[in-house]
C-alpha cells in the first residue's frame, strides 16, 4: 500500500514539474535565474503587460503583474540576489500574492522574506529552490500549497503562520533539511504526502484541533520519528495506525507532597512552647523509628545507626527540658 502510494505521488510531482518544464522560460548563467510559468495568471487579463521592479543595483528584479483590483501579483525572479526581501507595495500598489511556481529552481535564493500584505501562497512558489534555507512566511494566510517548499534539501526549519488552518498536499516533499516541525493550533488538515521524504524530520509536534491526517502525510521520514500530541487524538490514532513512536503532550505528572518540619518565619513562641513543641517531636520520632525503623537483620548496620540516633535525640530533648 505504502510502495503504491509513494508511486503515485511521485508520479504526480514528476507531472507537475514536467508540465512547468514544458512551459516555462528558463535562463540562466552563473549568476542569473529566471523562473515563469507563462499562462500561470490565467484568472487575471491576459493582456496584462509585465511590469519589473528593480532593485538598488538594477542587477536583479521582480517580475509583476497588476491584476484587476489594481493589485500587484509577483509572477517571476531575475537575477543574481540571494537574500531576498519583498516590498509590501510597489508604485504605490499593494503587492498580494504570487503567480504559481514564481521562484521554481532559483537555485541562488537563500533567505526570503514575505510581508504579510500577501494573503496566500499558492502552487509551487519556492519548489527546488535547493538552496533556500530561511522563509518568513505572512501573518494570515490559511494555506501552505502544493509543493510550495518541494525539494528545499536546505531549508532545516520553517514557522509556520498561527492562521494557517490547512497543508496541502507534498507541501513540504523532499525538505530533507527538516529535523522537527510545530504545527501551528488552528491546523484542520495535513494532507497526503504534506512532509514526504523527510528522511532526518524525528519530531512533529500536532495539536488536539487536527482532525484530519490523510495516509502517507510522514511516508518515507526518519525511522526515529515521534509524534507528540494529545492522548485520543487524530494525530495518535494516526501514528498508532502506521507505527510511528507517538509521545502525549497531555501525560498526568504526579508531584511529591513536600513535608517540612520548619516553623513560619512570621511565627512567635515562647520558651515553653518551644519546649513543647520539642518534646512533642521526640516523642514522633521516637514512635517512628520503633515502628518503621527497619531490623537490624533486614538492613545491618543503618538499623543501629537510625535506633541510636532517635535515642541521642531524645536524650537532649529530656536533658534540655530540666535545664530549662
Amino acid at each position: 500500500m505504502k510502495k503504491t502510494l509513494s508511486f503515485i505521488m511521485s508520479l504526480a510531482i514528476a507531472g507537475s514539474a514536467l508540465m512547468f518544464n514544458g512551459f516555462s522560460d528558463n535562463y540562466s548563467d552563473s549568476s542569473v535565474v529566471f523562473a515563469e510559468m507563462p499562462g500561470m495568471d490565467f484568472d487575471l487579463d491576459i493582456e496584462s503587460t509585465p511590469n519589473y521592479y528593480l532593485d538598488e543595483s538594477h542587477e536583479s528584479y521582480l517580475k509583476y503583474i497588476v491584476d484587476e483590483n489594481n493589485e500587484v501579483r509577483i509572477i517571476a525572479l531575475r537575477g543574481p540576489v540571494s537574500e531576498l526581501e519583498i516590498p509590501s507595495e510597489i508604485d504605490g500598489k499593494k503587492v498580494t500574492s504570487f503567480g504559481w511556481y514564481a521562484f521554481y529552481s532559483c537555485s541562488q535564493l537563500t533567505s526570503v522574506i514575505i510581508p504579510d500584505s500577501v494573503n496566500d501562497i499558492y502552487l509551487g512558489i519556492f519548489e527546488w529552490c535547493e538552496n533556500l534555507r530561511f522563509v518568513k512566511l505572512p501573518e494570515g494566510i490559511t494555506t501552505i500549497g502544493f509543493m510550495t517548499f518541494g525539494e528545499c534539501h536546505s531549508l532545516t526549519s520553517v514557522t509556520i503562520p498561527d492562521s494557517v488552518t490547512t497543508i496541502e498536499m507534498s507541501a513540504f516533499a523532499g525538505c530533507t533539511g527538516l529535523t522537527s516541525i510545530t504545527i501551528p493550533e488552528k491546523v484542520e488538515s495535513i494532507a497526503s504526502g504534506a512532509f514526504m521524504n523527510c528522511y532526518n524530520l524525528t519530531e512533529v509536534i500536532i495539536p488536539e484541533n487536527v482532525v484530519n491526517i490523510e495516509s502517507g502525510a510522514f511516508y518515507n521520514c526518519s525511522e526515529n520519528l515521534t509524534i507528540c500530541g494529545y492522548r485520543n487524538s487524530e494525530a495518535e490514532k494516526f501514528a498508532l495506525e502506521y507505527g510511528i513512536k507517538f509521545t502525549a503532550l497531555d501525560s498526568v505528572v504526579t508531584e511529591e507532597p513536600i513535608v517540612t518540619d520548619s516553623l513560619p518565619e512570621s511565627t512567635t513562641v515562647t520558651e515553653t512552647s518551644v519546649s513543647e513543641i520539642k518534646t512533642n517531636q521526640a516523642v514522633q520520632t521516637r514512635a517512628a523509628s520503633v515502628s518503621s525503623t527497619p531490623k537490624t537483620g533486614e538492613k545491618g548496620i543503618s538499623g543501629i545507626i537510625a535506633l541510636g540516633m532517635s535515642a541521642l535525640l531524645s536524650a537532649g530533648v529530656i536533658f534540655k527540658r530540666r535545664k530549662w
